[in-house]
């Protein structure tokens, strides 16, 4: 099963490379934990946008998730403050995307027991909706 979802995402990727397609690829590798390669997609989305640019929020997100199924906590945190400054250069501190980062952030604190700082980022996720 997993040579054969190589084989789609290396024909999905044949030709000109597209954004949307490499995060979409990235999700498709989280969803069958295959974290490994998720990374790999995300990383090669963010070496086609310019360092700053609100289209990297989307690949920091799923290099947190990926990086928590490898128990990479220390990359998720490193990731998590990554998205948060491109929000706030680019959208502000209240805009909606703040809720999906912070809560993706709450639910990955939450196993390792940071249940002080899972609430404040649920909160603070509330205050942005």
């Amino acid at each position: 099963e997993c040579l054969k979802m190589k084989k789609e995402m290396d024909f999905a990727l044949s030709g000109e490379i597209k954004i949307d397609s490499l995060a979409d690829i990235a999700e498709v590798a989280l969803q069958q934990d295959q974290f490994t390669l998720a990374i790999k997609y995300a990383e090669q989305g963010l070496e086609l946008i310019l360092p700053m640019h609100a289209q990297n929020v989307r690949f920091y997100c799923i290099l947190m998730r990926a990086h928590n199924g490898l128990d990479n906590f220390d990359e998720c945190e490193k990731f998590f403050q990554l998205a948060t400054e491109i929000l706030y250069h680019h959208l502000g501190q209240s805009h909606p995307l703040h809720v999906t980062v912070y809560s993706l952030m709450s639910y990955l604190l939450i196993p390792k027991g940071k249940f002080e700082d899972a609430l404040y980022l649920y909160k603070s996720a509330l205050l942005c909706s």
